[in-house]
């Protein structure tokens, strides 16, 4: 008898344990579905980039906001982005940054989200983007997209500011897009 209530006793907090984990498996999954909701009204566009700057995901959004049709960023370094060589030589240099104040923080310290002004090219040649990257590091092991994670990664938000051509006019102002129909101003 003794026996078969110390079973019952051992089943049963297993069984407790294994439901805890599947409801913090639950509220995880609520929590990021909630959080890429946040984000995309957030940011008119976004990515996710590896420790060197390279694309793992980039929001369609991405592709609408520099102009390129069918474009699929996954594979290309942010710094090929950039509309110039020292545009570039910023965008590597902030990447840099980020990922050192990361790592002199404990892993489970959070640290704030970094800005910069920068400038992307868009497909025109003759057009340019002036945008405002807002960058964090994700924590070991996490990824935005639900998929494995391997090194180090960035979650960049990227809101367009204004367009302008080589010439520093605005050519086509873009309407930007903005959370539930409101209406953007250009800046």
């Amino acid at each position: 008898f003794v026996t078969m209530v110390a079973a019952r006793g051992k089943a049963w907090r297993l069984f407790s344990i294994t439901e805890q984990e599947n409801n913090g498996q639950i509220l995880t999954e609520t929590l990021l579905k909630t959080l890429r909701g946040v984000l995309n009204v957030t940011f008119d566009a976004s990515c996710e980039c590896d420790e060197q700057g390279f694309i793992l995901k980039a929001s369609q959004q991405l592709m609408q906001l520099l102009s390129r049709n069918g474009d699929d960023f996954a594979g290309t370094n942010l710094k090929e982005l950039a509309g110039s060589v020292n545009e570039a030589e910023r965008l590597d240099t902030f990447l840099h940054q980020v990922m050192s104040q990361n790592q002199i923080a404990e892993s489970r310290i959070a640290c704030p989200p970094a800005l910069l002004e920068t400038v992307l090219k868009c497909s025109d040649p003759h057009d340019e983007l002036n945008v405002k990257l807002c960058c964090v590091a994700l924590p070991p092991g996490c990824a935005v997209d639900d998929a494995a994670s391997f090194g180090r990664r960035f979650f960049v938000g990227i809101n367009g500011l204004q367009t302008r051509d080589s010439e520093g006019h605005d050519p086509s102002p873009r309407q930007l897009s903005t959370p539930a129909g409101v209406q953007s101003s250009e800046h």
